[in-house]
């Protein structure tokens, strides 16, 4: 079969750094689902997807602000022609992971703020790995099934209720980093919102957390499990002049990007064959990725932040279109305002 995909080459992630900042993170996702092939990977079984994989990311559209008081400029995404495959798209994965860490940000924001109103201790993160035994691909959806209902006797216990006080948010990965072909590994990644009485009153050893996983699970056998508390850290970003520096990040940041992450990374889905590739597709079809429960849950998110149009200047709306490994500007529709 010949490649629908156009080639994409790593030597040009170093141009997208003379795009502006809120096209550059876009580029780069989208030459990698060109590297993948996840058009070629969809063609044989879902084609109308393959052709939506094909064109995702190609057409973008920005309401451009300019700050008045020291020049910069400001970019809102407003439209673009995505595929919506969030298990396996890069773009739409990543696109659809950060808005769900902005939820995630703002229901901890609303949740800090309270507890500090009540004169209490901040809450902190925790970042839990359950696991069971590797099964085909063929029975995953039912491996994910049962790892459901074991997680939902696992949130009921006594022991967990106890020391989660602040709620939980999951996450499912289907593959590891070394799975071997025709096998899955699920697995959740879950972030615990506790209180300091965690430490001091309700604490539990890694050695428990597994024995519960492993009740709730009625597994007969040890699972892997793994916790740990999330810290502050440091963490790479390219500022706006598109030089790499040094930020620290948050806890509540670093437990939102270290839960929200890719199901299936896209590494994985470019060794997968064309077999397994849809094997995966067909078990994870209509799926739930992320989950959510508790106080966490019940905690309306803080709002996003809007543009102060006493700062920002309109200038009206930029049309880029992707073509030969790259985004160009293809129209620019200025506001009457800036005439």
């Amino acid at each position: 079969m010949s490649s629908i995909s156009s080639n994409g080459d790593a030597s040009k992630m170093g141009v997208f750094d003379a795009l502006p900042p809120e096209l550059r993170e876009m580029a780069r996702h989208r030459l990698r689902s060109e590297q993948i092939g996840l058009a070629d990977k969809f063609m044989p079984f879902a084609p109308k997807k393959a052709l939506r994989a094909l064109f995702c990311n190609t057409s973008l559209r920005f309401d451009a602000y300019e700050n008045m008081l020291t020049g910069d400029l400001k970019r809102c995404l407003t439209y673009g022609n995505f595929c919506r495959c969030n298990k396996f798209c890069p773009t739409c994965s990543w696109i659809y992971d950060c808005q769900t860490a902005a939820d995630l940000l703002g229901r901890f924001a609303r949740m800090q703020r309270e507890r500090k109103a009540a004169n209490l201790s901040p809450y902190r993160y925790l970042f839990l790995t359950l696991t069971v035994k590797n099964c085909p691909l063929g029975q995953l959806r039912e491996t994910l099934r049962e790892m459901s209902r074991g997680w939902q006797r696992f949130i009921q216990t006594k022991r967990f209720q106890q020391a989660i006080q602040g709620g939980w948010f999951r996450g499912v990965e289907y593959l590891g980093d070394e799975t071997d072909p025709g096998m899955a590994h699920p697995h959740f990644h879950v972030l615990l919102v506790v209180t300091s009485s965690f430490f001091t009153k309700y604490y539990i050893r890694q050695e428990e957390w597994a024995q519960m996983w492993r009740d709730a699970m009625r597994l007969d056998y040890d699972p892997v499990v793994d916790i740990r508390r999330v810290r502050p850290r440091l963490r790479k970003i390219v500022d706006t002049a598109g030089q790499f520096a040094e930020r620290v990040q948050s806890g509540a940041s670093a437990a939102a990007s270290e839960v929200c992450k890719y199901s299936v990374a896209p590494t994985q889905v470019e060794t997968m064959s064309d077999a397994d590739f849809q094997t995966l597709y067909q078990q994870t079809l209509h799926g739930r990725v992320f989950a959510m429960g508790g106080k966490l849950k019940e905690t309306e998110p803080d709002p996003p932040e809007t543009i102060d149009m006493e700062v920002w200047r309109y200038l009206g709306v930029e049309v880029w279109r992707w073509g030969q490994g790259q985004y160009v500007m293809t129209n620019f529709a200025e506001s009457k305002q800036t005439e």
